[in-house]
């Protein structure tokens, strides 16, 4: 597995991928390895060598999710933070399938409430004056 990378990482992203579609459209319980394995055209013991189960892949995804997330906030100059500059690092295809599938109707509570600790509006520098209509929402 760990010859080709490349193609590791190819195989790993089509699971994701399959996986997140699958969640967009019913809860997590009713997704089964054979059928993220059947969708992305490889067999169960593939899925295997890169997770132990759905709820390893789930995860992954999140943590993976909320690792670019703070990686994009990194990099960015403290000064230039704004929700715009955050939600534009999500602006890849692979995050839009992710946050569709984590928020969506069959999503993640758990994830939500880790988005909102891990990725805490004062990272956001948000300069709303104190009496501004939306400062209630922020805190």
């Amino acid at each position: 597995m760990k010859k080709q990378p490349q193609i590791t990482e190819k195989t790993r992203q089509k699971f994701v991928e399959v996986f997140c579609e699958l969640y967009s459209q019913k809860p997590i319980e009713k997704i089964s390895v054979q059928e993220i394995a059947n969708k992305s055209g490889y067999n169960r013991s593939t899925f295997y060598q890169y997770f132990t189960d759905i709820y390893e892949l789930l995860d992954s995804v999140e943590n993976d999710l909320l690792n670019d997330i703070k990686k994009e906030l990194a990099n960015k100059e403290l000064s230039m933070h704004t929700v715009q500059d955050t939600l534009y690092c999500l602006d890849k295809r692979e995050h839009l399938l992710v946050l569709s599938a984590l928020l969506g109707d069959y999503g993640s509570t758990r994830f939500l409430k880790r988005l909102k600790k891990e990725i805490t509006l004062d990272q956001l520098e948000l300069n709303v004056p104190q009496n501004h209509f939306l400062t209630p929402y922020l805190n």
